[in-house]
């Protein structure tokens, strides 16, 4: 009898058993479908991104200060340029909160907010290039980088110059001490 009830026991232990590895390789499934759906975005993010190099040019620094400096005098090749490289950013900013939304990175894409918004918005066209681009991005990219924007508000003169014009005069005041 005590064979009995142990062969039941055995029998309910082997079926858990089966059980738990069913479920172990349903996890196992969804995570290489996930996998496979990250590499699918990367991939296309990167065909985007190729793209949008080649029509940034070979020399977007110069589109990039002209835009804001003298705006008015961009030529439409010049405004192709200037989006292109916008939707480069903005490309980086949607990509990485797709990769925190399936748990591979955690919260880095508002600190690349953080870290480009201002410098990169904080300019007319900048913000023009934004407002367009709102539609097709995430709501919780949308609702940060909007937060960020409107605890920063647009001034008369860009993020990126003042960086610039910062960074410039930082590097005279070192090159005056050099030659003290």
């Amino acid at each position: 009898m005590n064979t009995g009830k142990f062969n039941n026991w055995l029998q309910i232990a082997a079926n858990l058993g089966i059980l738990a590895g069913l479920i172990l390789v349903g996890f196992q499934m969804r995570q290489n479908s996930d996998l496979l759906r990250t590499e699918l975005r990367y991939s296309e993010s990167q065909r985007t991104n190729d793209i949008a190099r080649a029509l940034a040019g070979e020399n977007p620094s110069v589109v990039f200060a002209k835009h804001l400096t003298n705006l008015e005098d961009l030529s439409f090749e010049e405004q192709v340029e200037i989006d292109a490289f916008y939707y480069l950013y903005f490309e980086n900013w949607r990509s990485m909160c797709d990769l925190d939304s399936i748990g591979l990175i955690d919260d880095e894409w508002r600190d690349r907010i953080d870290q480009d918004a201002l410098w990169l918005l904080n300019n007319p066209y900048g913000r023009a290039r934004w407002e367009s681009e709102q539609v097709i991005m995430p709501e919780e990219v949308v609702d940060y980088t909007n937060y960020v924007l409107e605890n920063n508000p647009l001034n008369a003169t860009s993020g990126a110059k003042l960086y610039y014009d910062t960074l410039f005069n930082n590097a005279l005041n070192y090159k005056e001490e050099l030659q003290n």
